[in-house]
């Protein structure tokens, strides 16, 4: 059906745009428009040129290193609310670009940090550094648009666009003790762990049941897990702590999504 005062023309269409003319264009000889109703090269010539295109196109996609592309084929969820609300995500990227990721913190400037709480390596926030490629792919990737909508989807939370992420690297005797992450504006921690610990090397992330708001008893342990991401909502109870490492490297990237 038309669209109300659209009148419609009866010229056949080879009427309305004559070969090699478009409307309100200088005509061929000034504008070279391909005449794909006289010659039968040009559109095989044409279509060439897309396939051409595309071959090139997909040859860069093949080759770029912007590694946070696509989640993980693999990627695979669970949740639990107990003691409250978290997610594990595994396989959560693919596995080249996990590794891409880790190896360039094997080159990256760490502090040391050590108080009562904690003891451990850490780095600057990564908004404030120069960052190499792998690194600045991931922090692109984590403040995207796409990806705060997936999370804010996944645990149901309102969140910004502001993110913090940072990498911390925990050595032999180091730790961090119970703390609930609060602190204004943050609404998921998340934890993405690029190492594999057994349980006999410790480093594990572990949550505490509470009474009015004070840590019990560890409920939950999770060992990091290399290229694993861990989510959970903080608030008053989230008590949570990361056990002592012994003899390993622990290493991580680490931050909070927004309100």
């Amino acid at each position: 059906m038309p669209r109300p005062g659209f009148e419609p023309r009866s010229s056949p269409l080879h009427e309305l745009v004559s070969p090699g003319k478009r409307p309100g264009l200088p005509s061929k000889g000034q504008h070279d428009w391909p005449d794909y109703t006289t010659a039968a090269s040009k559109p095989s010539n044409f279509l060439h040129r897309i396939k051409k295109f595309r071959r090139i196109v997909l040859k860069d996609m093949l080759s770029s290193q912007n590694i946070m592309d696509m989640p993980s084929k693999n990627i695979h969820i669970t949740h639990d609310n107990h003691p409250y609300p978290h997610w594990i995500l595994q396989n959560v990227f693919p596995e080249n670009s996990a590794k891409q990721s880790a190896a360039a913190l094997d080159s990256f400037k760490f502090t040391r940090s050590v108080s009562d709480l904690f003891q451990f390596w850490q780095t600057a926030d990564f908004k404030t550094l120069k960052l190499p490629q792998p690194l600045h792919e991931l922090y692109h990737h984590f403040s995207s648009k796409n990806f705060i909508s997936y999370i804010a989807k996944l645990t149901h939370t309102k969140l910004s666009s502001t993110i913090d992420m940072s990498a911390f690297r925990y050595e032999d005797t180091d730790y961090l003790l119970p703390h609930d992450d609060q602190l204004e504006g943050r609404k998921i921690a998340y934890v993405l762990n690029l190492s594999t610990l057994k349980e006999k090397e410790g480093g594990a992330l572990e949550l505490f049941e509470n009474n009015k708001s004070n840590p019990t008893k560890v409920v939950k342990r999770y060992q990091p897990v290399f290229n694993s991401l861990v989510l959970f909502q903080v608030s008053p109870t989230s008590w949570h702590q990361v056990a002592e490492v012994i003899k390993k490297n622990r290493l991580t990237i680490t931050g909070w999504f927004h309100d």
